[in-house]
């Protein structure tokens, strides 16, 4: 009966022990920026949060990759989440103007990880900022400084004219 008695407890242990494994994973409702309508002039934040669903801790790193370039835009950076629990990451970036498209992924530690949730993307529209006042063009009324709203501008980008005084 003893011997019966240790089986079993063995066979319990022994699966227990394989039972716990890790998942990180990340989906694109998780990744997101500040500030909301970046310029290019100035860093862009970017977040992701990196979940667990397994039953042991994990941890891994994560990248951060333009996805027109394959470049990756930042160092990358390590994570490490508890069981069931989450773990946020972030990087810096001044972003060029124009459509961007970043893909982040995780690269878990655990060989066993279930890879095909380990990527996902956000894409955002940095506007361009010449006059550096951290007012994209889309928004901004005078897109050079030069104090002439750019309706009444004929240089809207020169910030050394806004009329034509000399007749060229």
């Amino acid at each position: 009966m003893k011997k019966i008695l240790l089986i079993l407890l063995n066979l319990i242990f022994v699966t227990n022990v394989y039972a716990a494994n890790s998942d990180l994973s990340i989906d694109s409702a998780n990744i997101w920026i500040t500030p909301e309508s970046p310029v290019s002039s100035f860093a862009t934040t970017i977040y992701a949060r990196v979940k667990n669903s397994g039953s042991s801790d994990s941890i891994g790193t994560v990248t951060f990759t333009s996805k027109s370039t394959g470049v990756k835009i930042s160092t990358d950076q390590p994570v490490s989440v508890l069981p069931n629990g989450t773990d946020d990451v972030f990087i810096s970036w001044t972003a060029p103007y124009g459509k961007q498209d970043i893909v982040v992924t995780i690269i878990p530690w655990d060989s066993t990880d279930n890879s095909s949730n380990n990527t996902a993307s956000i894409a955002f529209f940095v506007d361009a900022d010449p006059d550096k006042d951290k007012v994209g063009n889309q928004q901004d009324s005078d897109d050079d400084n030069d104090k002439c709203p750019d309706i009444e501008d004929l240089f809207p980008l020169d910030a050394t004219e806004c009329k034509d005084s000399d007749g060229d």
